[in-house]
């Protein structure tokens, strides 16, 4: 994806730097000698890190300034639930100092297990890799985590997507952007539209299960990683964020058979009501919605980039696209 193709948006240290930071902070069975930068999640940048006897690890380094450090433990906290569920992601490393999430100067930092893979991509997928990413998300919305205190963390929440939308809206700097007067006038009735399934069964919820958050040895699903957006929601809002992120191809256009692989592999772990089959349009158009949120904030405000400015607007068509509107399944 674009914007992954920095892969130290979060973080400016060389190499060296954060070799020595891994050494000094983990009691790892041999020394750090390498480390490679790989492609950067939604808030963090992420490296490959190998020792002498050329055992592999994953770091993802956050700065600071892009993400709270609560919740990352609250990742972590969850996490352990699923590994006592045999919910197969890569766990992360405690480092000496019996932390699960280390600090240094401006970044935290998360050491984990390495998965032998290959990340996906949307020109990748087919309906077997679908159907195994249906079956994971079905295993992992059959989590009992009641009784549990989650800080929902992810993007999904719909009334700050609302605020932020509006803010947008309100402000004359981006008055004559298509973000605006393209989005403007279907917003409210859309919100009106979503309280509909506000009293769906509700659960653990990953937000982010695109391709490239998915490791794959050739058309096995070996897991899911990057939990940055978890958070306890409406179940079926992830399940439009999977096919958003897999059963959408390169121009945008919904591959209806992956898309049916995605929902008939987690049939197979937990059965969808006819309330839920009915609402998951709205929620692909959710999805779209926050994805385009996302961008336009990401390289309009956040990190300005002319070269990726307008880029929210090829999910913006989906979000408007009369065939999601009135898909049926």
């Amino acid at each position: 994806e674009y914007y992954h193709q920095n892969t130290n948006m979060y973080c400016n240290l060389d190499t060296k730097d954060i070799t020595k930071i891994i050494n000094n902070k983990y009691d790892l069975p041999q020394p750090i000698t390498t480390i490679k930068a790989i492609n950067g999640g939604l808030s963090c940048s992420n490296y490959s890190c190998t020792d002498v006897a050329n055992h592999q690890y994953f770091l993802k380094m956050y700065n600071k300034s892009s993400i709270n450090s609560d919740i990352l433990h609250n990742q972590i906290k969850f996490l352990g639930i699923f590994e006592d569920q045999d919910y197969y992601t890569n766990y992360p490393i405690v480092s000496n100092q019996g932390e699960y999430v280390e600090g240094t100067d401006g970044y935290w930092i998360v050491v984990y297990t390495f998965l032998q893979g290959i990340a996906g991509s949307v020109g990748s997928m087919n309906v077997v890799k679908g159907s195994h990413i249906g079956v994971s998300m079905g295993k992992l919305h059959n989590i009992d985590i009641s009784g549990t205190t989650i800080t929902t963390s992810n993007y999904l929440s719909r009334q700050t997507l609302k605020d932020e939308l509006q803010t947008i809206f309100n402000d004359p700097k981006w008055k004559n952007t298509a973000f605006v007067s393209q989005l403007e006038p279907h917003i409210e009735q859309f919100f009106t539209s979503l309280e509909s399934l506000e009293n769906l069964p509700k659960g653990p919820t990953h937000g982010d299960i695109f391709p490239d958050n998915c490791i794959f040895n050739e058309d096995e699903l070996v897991a899911i990683i990057d939990w940055e957006e978890f958070g306890e929601d409406v179940l079926i809002h992830d399940i439009g964020m999977t096919i958003l992120g897999c059963a959408f191809d390169e121009n945008n256009q919904l591959n209806v058979a992956v898309m049916k692989s995605i929902l008939e592999g987690y049939s197979t772990k937990r059965e969808l009501s006819d309330l839920e089959l009915v609402g998951i349009p709205l929620s692909i158009r959710l999805a779209a919605l926050i994805t385009c949120m996302w961008r336009f904030r990401q390289f309009n405000i956040l990190h300005p980039n002319e070269l990726l400015a307008d880029h929210y607007m090829s999910i913006m068509e989906i979000f408007l696209s009369e065939d999601v509107i009135s898909l049926t399944l």
